[in-house]
């Protein structure tokens, strides 16, 4: 089962101002990195949080909004001037170091100066609880995202198997073309007569077997075959896919540096497109 590495959940949990809504949002990331904005909370429930949300999304970059449903006139509003005082210090030591002219609204989009104290009381239990909620509505999303990119990526597969079956065909019919290509020149360079036949024709095999595109063929096709059985696992794929993506270009680039006709050349051509398409699509497979 594949699925996207991109993904929205959101969820609400509790009565009145006990009630909490948790909007998740989850991009593409080499690793798992999560940021938490909104509510303040403790120390111990943002580590479950993230112990949470690391080990049932595995990867991506992804973004954590908690709010009350309503802030009522009886919660506090609060500067946390500790954090603002400390990053107009950076941007100041930042300018005056680099020559730059960086300024505190580039950092107020992404950091959170205004704490929320709320009277009411929200429950650890609670917050966790929707979290969790939001990450399920999440990895539905994935889900069906990752279906598309299933589908897709395999018609781009099928496309390169039916084109390699295209180019098969015609490795005999060059490997004879080729062979007869060298006995010419050979013959035209050394005189026959003082040049065994024998030895003339283990020159020219030797040639031709360099040019030789069989054992590629047979690799990509393994290569292929490997990619395909790696959408039947249940586990993350994306990395695997990206590897053996990887192998399969080494492969087509030599076959296409053997190609010896303008209709190989064409079909390799082909083939790097639809790779190059996949590899674009597989960036976002968790």
């Amino acid at each position: 089962m594949i699925y996207s590495m991109t993904g929205y959940g959101a969820s609400s949990l509790g009565i009145g101002k006990n009630k909490i809504n948790a909007e998740l949002k989850a991009l593409n990331g080499k690793f798992f990195e999560l940021k938490i904005k909104g509510l303040d909370i403790s120390f111990n429930l943002s580590k479950k949080i993230k112990d949470y949300l690391f080990k049932t999304l595995n990867r991506g970059s992804v973004y954590l909004y908690l709010e009350s449903s309503k802030i009522s006139a009886q919660d506090n509003l609060s500067l946390n001037s500790v954090k603002f005082e400390l990053l107009n210090d950076i941007v100041a030591q930042v300018n005056k170091k680099y020559k730059l002219s960086l300024n505190l609204n580039h950092l107020l989009r992404i950091n959170d100066f205004i704490s929320i104290s709320p009277e009411h009381n929200i429950s650890d239990e609670i917050i966790l609880n929707v979290v969790k909620k939001s990450c399920k509505n999440l990895i539905k999303m994935r889900k069906i995202e990752g279906k598309s990119l299933e589908k897709d990526i395999l018609i781009r597969i099928k496309h390169i198997d039916s084109t390699l079956k295209i180019i098969k065909k015609t490795v005999k019919k060059d490997n004879k073309t080729r062979f007869q290509k060298y006995q010419k020149k050979i013959e035209n360079i050394v005189n026959q007569k003082s040049f065994e036949t024998i030895k003339l024709h283990q020159e020219i095999a030797i040639l031709a077997e360099k040019s030789d595109v069989t054992e590629e063929i047979v690799r990509l096709s393994s290569h292929l075959n490997f990619f395909k059985s790696l959408f039947r696992q249940n586990q993350p794929v994306g990395r695997k896919l990206g590897f053996t993506l990887q192998e399969i270009l080494r492969e087509v680039n030599t076959l296409g540096s053997k190609a010896s006709n303008e209709e190989t050349t064409r079909n390799v051509i082909e083939i790097k497109e639809e790779i190059e398409k996949i590899k674009e699509q597989a960036l976002n497979i968790l």
